[in-house]
């Protein structure tokens, strides 16, 4: 714990609210929502909050908590795709040519508390600054309804209030999962069309004039929210700690197939 105590100690003595960013290339799925697991775990034993950005090598599909791993033999494109079982809830998401961010806040922070306002909020700031590059998305409101076995089986052709779609198309769409009062929120922004998923449209696809290149999303997001929230980004990695806990997580659950397959 001692490099999390270091990291905790310069928080504390921050001017202003600061957040640790990571920013991460393509790793296997396996890897990426151990990581996210492990910060959540680490936001929940500190005061430390990390907003992470990264991607997948290769494609990958992630299930939601409760949806049943047959289920993927329905979707032709992927078939050949790794896959992995997420801990949040929702529809599968064929992880391409997409950002992926994760956001996990401490019990402390106001936010955590208020997990549809975050929800809201971070899907607002990301409208924002795609209109900044010249693209018009707008978020759904509609009733959330419980998961149902007829639902799509990809996240991107259901509908949740919140989500972000451009005319009839979700372009963005997150989950949340909470640890003693913790709060992880993940997501994926459409950039592309993939070809393991050709029936679902990127941005890039449905706004061909714009300046929107996943180039300029990662690198220019996470600092437009960061002055919506008030933050202090710190680039920063992953202590030995949180690599040493994602490593142990992966092995035994995320890269698991009693896991990927529990239901």
């Amino acid at each position: 714990m001692q490099e999390l105590k270091a990291l905790l100690k310069r928080y504390r003595g921050a001017r202003v609210e600061m957040m640790r960013l990571i920013v991460d290339g393509r790793l296997a799925g396996s890897m990426n929502m151990a990581i996210d697991q492990a910060l959540l775990q680490s936001a929940a034993e500190s005061e430390i909050g990390t907003l992470r950005i990264y991607g997948w090598q290769p494609a990958t599909v992630s299930l939601g908590y409760f949806q049943n791993y047959d289920t993927r033999e329905s979707h032709a494109a992927s078939i050949a795709s790794p896959v992995v079982r997420r801990a949040s809830g929702g529809g599968a998401i064929v992880h391409d040519l997409e950002m992926t961010y994760s956001l996990a806040l401490p019990a402390s922070d106001p936010w955590a508390s208020r997990n549809r306002d975050l929800f809201d909020t971070i899907h607002r700031t990301l409208i924002e600054f795609l209109e900044q590059l010249g693209v018009e998305g707008c978020r759904v409101f509609a009733e959330s309804k419980p998961e149902s076995k007829s639902a799509p089986f990809l996240c991107f052709q259901r509908r949740a209030n919140g989500d972000v779609v451009i005319g009839d198309d979700k372009v963005i769409g997150s989950a949340q999962r909470r640890l003693h009062n913790a709060l992880l929120q993940h997501g994926s922004v459409l950039v592309q069309r993939s070809e393991k998923a050709p029936e679902l449209p990127g941005i890039v696809d449905l706004c061909p004039d714009s300046q929107c290149t996943l180039e300029r999303v990662i690198a220019g997001w996470p600092q437009y929210l960061a002055e919506q929230m008030a933050w202090e980004l710190v680039a920063g990695d992953l202590t030995s700690e949180e690599v040493s806990a994602a490593k142990s997580i992966e092995s035994e659950q995320f890269s698991s197939d009693s896991w990927t397959r529990k239901r």
